[in-house]
């Protein structure tokens, strides 16, 4: 028996092995609320999903998401800043059926954060690329078998930058109020 396996650039690899998997792939995105400092968030995903065939209703989740966060009046002493991050990160998530077309999700990725910094002394403006983590919970509803709604709360971490440290400014991690959709095919 032959399982199709998907990477994420699209390309497919053949496989005569046993392995207890069956797949299909994604897009998706949504915005969020970045809860304090206040500030808004949108993101775009691709990936795969897969279904163990294992004794548990389990779907697991591997996919890119990239995402943008900004950040508005960052105070520091009398100034205050705006700070833009823009994210790319690789997913693992793991998914379950609670009942009848409602699941949750718990997650967690990694990446690169391209983070820059504005302020009212143009000295200060500066750009830096960080690392970055996150964690997130979903629950959701399947509207049809390829359409999934959802909800969720994401606490992300963006590593501090040269000028963050110079200036005293907040730090960059924080929790963000999500919603999205799914698209399978």
């Amino acid at each position: 028996m032959k399982y199709t396996l998907g990477f994420l650039a699209g390309l497919t690899l053949v496989s005569s092995a046993y392995l207890p998997l069956a797949y299909s792939q994604f897009v998706g995105g949504g915005a969020g609320g970045v809860v304090s400092p206040e500030g808004s968030y949108a993101y775009l995903q691709y990936g795969q999903s897969f279904d163990a065939d294992f004794d548990y209703d389990y779907q697991y989740h591997v996919f890119l998401e990239a995402a943008h966060a900004g950040i508005s009046d960052l105070e520091s002493g009398t100034e205050s800043f705006d700070l833009e991050q823009m994210m790319l990160s690789l997913n693992g998530s793991i998914s379950t059926n609670f009942s009848e077309g409602f699941w949750g999700e718990l997650g967690a990725g990694a990446g690169l954060a391209r983070v820059e910094l504005s302020g009212p002394d143009t000295t200060a403006d500066d750009t830096d690329f960080v690392f970055m983590g996150q964690l997130f919970a979903n629950v959701g509803v399947s509207i049809t078998d390829y359409l999934d709604c959802y909800t969720g709360v994401k606490y992300y971490y963006v590593g501090e930058t040269d000028y963050q440290e110079e200036l005293a400014l907040e730090s960059t991690d924080d929790f963000i109020i999500q919603a999205g959709i799914r698209v399978a095919f």
